[in-house]
């Protein structure tokens, strides 16, 4: 464990020195020399610590040395967030006021070096202790293994691998397309990890098309039964008016008129059901089905009684040789040596017990090991001989062999509650704010997290949710065992704690702290006292918080990097005392009706990533563009800027224009409106590579078409309304952007731009809200690299469509069109040669399913000289 907190603090010392090199001073020759003997110093634990881990068992010195390398590192971390921010403030205090200052800067600088010495000697006690016990210097060979991949994007596959359940999908499937009108539950249960929720989705996915309404949500142990509920009425299209008031009444009556099929996944307690079932009718004689899934054979015969069961169980060695083989074929560098070496694979098999999850998790390490009978007799000999725990022992081992870098990454994880879908780039961001992320040549530290992320899925740790268009992830999940292993670890090494099971007794040691269920004034009436915390995250706090309690919550952290807080849909003033989180990297707030921000927040000079986009309005200081280390800005739909004088007393003012600006790292900005822009901004942005712009002026696209483009670095381009004057003339020019592969225009714009003024290499475009009047397909079919193209809303007020060429569309992989009422027609010309998903929308006189229509003909368009959309087909 302790190579976690050694990895952390080198990747915070590292910053630190770049920070000071830039200083100028001879008096800072000291601090840098002392900053460059802890690096030195860490790396040469850090070369020796997988040799020391591997013998921890061996003697309980080996275990105490590895405790004391693990409080050595802890400690370093302490003494460089308690002095350095000291001596950068005292620094800067003496260069432009009196010796008083320079004083006080002097004496900081000297109880570091003091501290420092302290050090010096706890590592030579170490180093003495190590040689005791012969713990040699691995050179680092596990972070050898550990090399990102230089392709970009790999190769994914949209469907996990099914083995040993072919007899039992079709018998299910069988049962959810059977002619019984009465409503029928499948209840699929057996002990985790052996495929139910794989099993589940596999025929949910293949019947929903034959309902009315589909929903799939996840349950798990501490459900908050309101945001199922609304989960389950989003997906099959209630209203959103009725989801705010009597929403189980609502659902229940919309349901009842509809032949639905709803998949529960991990329900826990038969009270759950109780609970979900004032939403959900049972009584429905239209053939409606409940597909659940459970852990608790008595859950599922309380839901649908016994003939409702169906009963996992492990899978034998035949269906488990053939998971096995079928999961290291799918990786080209293992095929050919596992046909020389089934007997070891063989034995890695029956030591799995046939649990699905254990031969997935056992293949993702596999997968990063040498080809060597050497690395796979490691694994079979790790996994154990003993049949009890034979699952948590692979999943323990899965931790084990992660390299250093992708432990607290993969711990991380845990801080969300339980099938929580994660969002890719947010705990990118997260990441990168604690410092477990660091950018390696010309990749950012983003880019690296974007490949951690890849080589944890890779290991089977995570599973994938969703990607993007080109193929990265856009949010993942974690199974629950795999989950419960991270809560585990990290309770273990000190890495984060839950309020459940902190205790005034070492309070003092916890470095993060996660609410799931309790409100932030339990935690105040705790009276933790938690100086050493560096990350606090609340999940599903909606009790309202007053004024008072959220000062006395604030005022506790002093070195704090990471603060994420979700609240209930109410008003919240946060306090001045936020301005003392001089160490916070990372902001969020979460469901907040309304927000405001003081201006305080100014003072957080080390914040990286500010984000309120899932809040309804936020007032914010205008000083925020002017936090030079700012790197990712996502912002909500109403955002207005004040000027302050005390406490949260405010009036509102206007964006002034001629405000100096500049964000040299920023690389997000979301949901800005383009009043408060000005264009010249953008020049400041180099670094740029997502920008969303609402109510976009006419000044915005010009600045966007200069000459010289704001950013060489644009992948992400959304311009989602306009303010545009009556006929006025747009000209848009993207030619230059040679990174935009991701395009939405939704301004009002009558006539798209020609083919050569769009980017050269798009290959996602979103036309929406943009009445045109000519044809678009003219100019669209020509772009060489568009391979995704959708209309949405008001897009185009013609009748036709005209898409045929012979050099049209030469890599279109889907079109998709909704709601564009007035169309009838679509020409599609010879396409023979190509393969082309299109869908097409109903007209305004189809009155059902008249929310979102998106049928994908996989024939393609060859053949389809002319298609005739009729109301009602």
């Amino acid at each position: 464990m302790a190579e976690i907190a050694i990895t952390s603090v080198i990747n915070k010392v590292v910053d630190i020195s770049a920070a000071l090199l830039v200083q100028e001073g001879s008096r800072l020759n000291q601090l840098q020399e002392n900053i460059n003997w802890i690096e030195r110093e860490l790396r040469n634990i850090q070369s020796y610590m997988e040799d020391a881990e591997a013998r921890k068992s061996e003697s309980h010195g080996v275990a105490n040395l590895i405790k004391d390398i693990e409080d050595l590192a802890s400690d370093v971390e302490d003494i460089l967030f308690m002095f350095l921010p000291q001596i950068e403030s005292h620094r800067s205090s003496s260069l432009i006021r009196n010796a008083a200052c320079t004083l006080c800067y002097v004496r900081t600088c000297h109880s570091f070096a003091v501290e420092i010495e302290k050090i010096k000697q706890r590592v030579n006690e170490i180093d003495r202790a190590r040689r005791i016990y012969g713990i040699e210097d691995t050179n680092g060979s596990m972070f050898n293994r550990f090399q990102l991949d230089p392709r970009g994007s790999s190769l994914h596959v949209n469907e996990p691998i099914i083995v040993g359940f072919d007899r039992q999908v079709e018998e299910l499937k069988a049962r959810l397309l059977s002619t019984s009108v009465e409503c029928c539950f499948i209840s699929i249960v057996g002990m985790p990890g052996l495929g139910k929720t794989t099993l589940a989705k596999k025929i949910f996915n293949s019947v929903k098309e034959n309902f009315e309404c589909s929903a799939l949500v996840y349950v798990s142990q501490e459900p908050s039964i309101v945001d199922i509920l609304k989960n389950v009425a989003e997906q099959v299209g209630l209203e959103n008016e009725k989801q705010e008031k009597k929403l189980e009444a609502n659902l229940c009556a919309f349901l009842q008129e509809k032949r639905f099929v709803i998949f529960f996944d991990d329900i826990w307690h038969p009270e759950t059901w109780d609970a979900l079932r004032l939403g959900i009718p049972t009584d429905s004689q239209n053939g409606s089905r409940i597909i659940i899934t459970s852990r608790n054979t008595g859950v599922g015969r309380y839901l649908g009684n016994e003939s409702s069961l169906h009963v996992i169980e492990p899978l034998d060695f035949e269906n488990s040789w053939q998971l096995f083989t079928k999961l290291i074929a799918s990786s080209e560098t293992k095929t050919n040596y596992l046909l020389g070496s089934e007997h070891i694979g063989k034995q890695i098999v029956e030591r799995c017990g046939g649990v699905p999850l254990a031969i997935v998790v056992t293949v993702g390490m596999l997968r990063e090991r040498e080809t060597s009978d050497i690395e796979w007799n490691w694994v079979l000999n790790n996994i154990g001989h003993d049949d009890q725990g034979k699952c948590s022992k692979i999943l323990a081992l899965s931790y084990k062999d992660l390299p250093a870098a992708l432990k607290p990454c993969f711990l991380f994880l845990g801080l969300y509650p339980e099938d929580h879908e994660i969002l890719a780039t947010q705990l990118i961001h997260m990441w990168t704010a604690e410092k477990f992320l660091q950018g390696i040549g010309d990749l950012e530290p983003e880019d690296v997290g974007e490949e951690y992320i890849k080589k944890l899925v890779a290991r089977n740790l995570i599973q994938v949710v969703s990607r993007r268009f080109d193929g990265r992830i856009r949010s993942c999940r974690i199974h629950d065992l795999l989950h419960s292993l991270c809560i585990n670890m990290a309770k273990d090494s000190n890495f984060f704690h839950t309020l459940d099971s902190v205790n005034s007794s070492f309070a003092m040691r916890v470095r993060r702290l996660v609410t799931r269920h309790h409100s932030i004034k339990e935690y105040i009436a705790l009276n933790l006292r938690t100086p050493k915390l560096r990350a606090f995250f609340s999940f599903n706090n909606f009790e309202k918080i007053q004024q008072k309690h959220l000062k006395s919550f604030l005022s506790d952290f002093r070195i704090l990097g990471v603060l994420s807080l979700e609240f209930g849909l109410f008003d919240l003033c946060l306090p001045n005392e936020i301005g003392n989180l001089s160490q916070l990297t990372y902001f969020c707030l979460k469901g907040l009706h309304s927000a405001k921000v003081p201006r305080t927040l100014c003072k957080l000079r080390n914040l990286q990533t500010f984000d309120v986009q899932e809040c309804v309005s936020v007032n914010l200081p205008m000083c925020i563009w002017k936090i030079k280390q700012l790197r990712h800005i996502l912002l909500c739909d109403i955002v207005r800027y004040s000027s302050f004088t005390w406490g949260c007393m405010s009036k509102p003012a206007k964006l002034n224009h001629l405000f100096e600006v500049s964000l040299p790292y920023l690389q997000t900005l979301v949901g800005i409106d383009g009043n408060s822009l000005n264009p010249i901004w953008l020049r400041k942005f180099p670094n740029l590579r997502k920008l969303e712009v609402r109510c976009c002026p006419r000044g915005i696209i010009e600045e966007l078409s200069h000459a010289e483009p704001i950013s060489k670095k644009l992948e992400n381009l959304r311009i989602l309304s306009s303010i545009f004057e009556l006929n006025q003339t747009i000209i848009m020019d993207l030619s230059r952007y040679q990174k935009l592969v991701r395009l939405r225009i939704g301004c009002e714009m009558k006539k798209l731009p020609n083919a050569d003024e769009f980017p050269p290499y798009l290959i996602k475009l979103t036309i929406a809200y943009t009445k045109l009047e000519e044809d678009p397909m003219e100019v669209l079919k020509k772009l060489p690299k568009l391979k995704i193209l959708k209309f949405g809303p008001e897009s185009y007020k013609g009748t036709k469509m005209d898409c045929s060429g012979s050099c049209s569309f030469l890599q279109l992989e889907m079109l998709q069109i909704r709601h564009l009422w007035e169309l009838e027609k679509k020409i599609c010309g010879n396409t023979a040669n190509r393969k082309c998903y299109t869908a097409t929308s109903f007209r305004k006189t189809t009155k059902a399913r008249s929310q979102v229509y998106r049928a994908i003909f996989r024939t393609g368009l060859s053949g389809l000289a002319e298609e005739q959309v009729q109301a009602g087909q």
